[in-house]
């Protein structure tokens, strides 16, 4: 499994217990905290992709280029093909 989406999977667990009722300790993976957790790692990612109006201009690249661009660092970060 990819490193990056290891580290969120161990952000987004917890150890619980014991308790009066159940003397074992147990973990228990949050699926709305990793979503989340994704979610932003994706965000940060992309907005470090933002160029200034005149870079791009400069370089001949539009909207497009950003977008295609943080689409194919994400999948390469998170190893995806």
């Amino acid at each position: 499994m990819n490193e990056r989406i290891q580290k969120l999977i161990e952000q987004a667990t917890s150890t619980q217990g014991p308790t009066l009722y159940n003397p074992l300790t147990f973990e228990v993976f949050d699926k709305e905290k990793f979503a989340e957790l994704l979610v932003r790692e994706c965000a940060v990612y992309c907005e470090g992709h933002i160029l200034p109006r005149g870079m791009a201009e400069e370089n001949d690249l539009d909207y497009n280029d950003g977008i295609m661009d943080c689409a194919i660092g994400l999948k390469t970060i998170f190893g995806i093909e």
